[in-house]
């Protein structure tokens, strides 16, 4: 993936959802098609999903990386924030009435999305698309899919910290920090 920096899978995974979301190119029988897959495997065994990738010009490097992604897009819609920090919204939207000092042991579900292996993206789908899923309902607000998407396509250890700590250290990171580091990724 080194030869796709973060800012580069970022605007691909934009590319993705503005395909996604255009009715007339890939309309609602399209979507329904993606919604109804659960992994990456039968999603890429859909046409739906190789029209997407194509109709978005995704790189061939990157076809079979954005699927986790895809499997999320269900869950919310974009959203056009000048700044986006995955963390900070869920902290905000699902968290916001628990206190600090309880939040470790409510936030369950978040904790179980941070251990996701780094080879295990269908289940870092699963939980994503869930927490986002109850955000999204709750605050009626969208997802910067490119900032999440880059994200899930570079997952691992630097991403998890991050996460984490716009999750548990809320407030005490700007937006700025999150942006220097998504385009120097």
């Amino acid at each position: 993936m080194s030869e796709f920096p973060m800012k580069e899978g970022a605007a691909v995974v934009r590319r993705l959802r503005s395909v996604y979301d255009d009715d007339v190119r890939f309309g609602r029988g399209y979507r329904a098609v993606l919604r109804r897959a659960s992994t990456s495997d039968e999603l890429s065994a859909e046409g739906a999903y190789w029209y997407l990738v194509s109709a978005a010009q995704v790189p061939e490097a990157l076809r079979h990386r954005v699927a986790p992604v895809i499997l999320c897009f269900s869950a919310a819609k974009m959203s056009n924030a000048k700044s986006f920090s995955l963390g900070r919204w869920l902290r905000h939207t699902i968290y916001e009435e628990v206190r600090d000092a309880d939040l470790p042991q409510r936030a369950a579900r978040f904790r179980r999305l941070l251990a996701v292996g780094q080879g295990e993206r269908d289940q870092l789908a699963h939980h994503l698309r869930r927490l986002v899923q109850h955000a999204a309902v709750k605050s009626n607000t969208g997802v910067d899919w490119g900032v999440v998407g880059a994200d899930v396509l570079f997952w691992g250890e630097g991403v998890r910290r991050r996460w984490a700590a716009d999750f548990f250290a809320f407030g005490l990171r700007t937006n700025s920090q999150t942006e220097q580091e998504i385009s120097h990724g």
